[in-house]
């Protein structure tokens, strides 16, 4: 069976009030990548990115519109079962930890693609897992694993080019977008 992820995202529904879900899958996806990976010094880095456009007009900077985000984490990464995973729509695979196997589809509703780089241990060495995640075909464009210039496992998801529906929902501050995550 084949997936069409132009077609799952269109069936995928995320409300324009819920602009924030798509990073707090991000976010699982990486506390779950790190308790997999049973790493005692976790960590979690949530870069917000804005358009710089506007920087220096007189509007304060921490203000100006948010694009994307980036979510990085050193946890076991993109491995040969977690991409097979990822590949399967609607997959079982987190099912014991709540997953219903459709978080990474509410990325594409909400921004116009996602990157992933993920340096992951395999047969002992660091390898360096790229692709594109894009609503097209199998949604899976420019895939490249190469040897790792990283002496660690660490995984980064871009989420890019933010919807204008959902950009305009989404709170500006940090303080706030911090406050709804841990919440």
């Amino acid at each position: 069976m084949k997936t069409d992820v132009a077609g799952r995202v269109r069936n995928t529904s995320l409300a324009a009030s819920r602009p924030l879900l798509p990073l707090y899958e991000a976010v699982v996806n990486s506390i779950q990548a790190i308790q997999e990976a049973d790493e005692k010094q976790g960590r979690i880095d949530i870069e917000i990115v804005r358009d710089d456009r506007h920087l220096f007009k007189e509007q304060e900077p921490g203000l100006a519109e948010i694009i994307g985000f980036e979510v990085r984490d050193n946890g076991v990464g993109f491995n040969e079962e977690n991409y097979r995973a990822f590949e399967t729509s609607d997959t079982t695979y987190k099912a014991n930890r709540g997953g219903r196997g459709i978080g990474r589809f509410m990325w594409l509703v909400a921004f116009d693609r996602v990157d992933v780089e993920s340096h992951l241990k395999q047969n002992g060495k660091i390898l360096c897992r790229r692709f594109e995640f894009i609503p097209e075909g199998d949604g899976v464009r420019n895939m490249a694993v190469a040897d790792s210039g990283e002496m660690k496992c660490l995984t980064c998801v871009r989420l890019i080019a933010f919807k204008s529906t959902y950009q305009q929902q989404c709170p500006k501050k940090i303080d706030t977008i911090a406050t709804h995550l841990i919440e």
